[in-house]
């Protein structure tokens, strides 16, 4: 399935990470963040599958969901 997690960094930086291709299942994704550079404090596996979707402003990207979706989370500067 398609996987999406929401991170913070050891510099208190929060980050959203999608696996668009479904390619990985939870054990792996769990053993990819740990052997990451990126640094990570804690991690949370958000719903992901079908669900999953990503639409960032700067840089622009685009991650279509597969189905419609009641319910996002956004993340905006201070």
């Amino acid at each position: 399935s398609r996987r999406t997690v929401m991170a913070q960094d050891r510099q208190g930086r929060v980050l959203f990470l999608v696996a668009p291709l479904g390619s990985f299942t939870l054990y792996q994704l769990g053993q990819w963040l740990v052997a990451s550079d990126l640094e990570l404090d804690i991690a949370l596996n958000l719903d992901g599958g079908t669900s999953t979707g990503l639409l960032l402003a700067d840089p622009p990207l685009h991650i279509a969901s597969f189905d419609l979706l009641p319910v996002v989370i956004t993340a905006m500067s201070r």
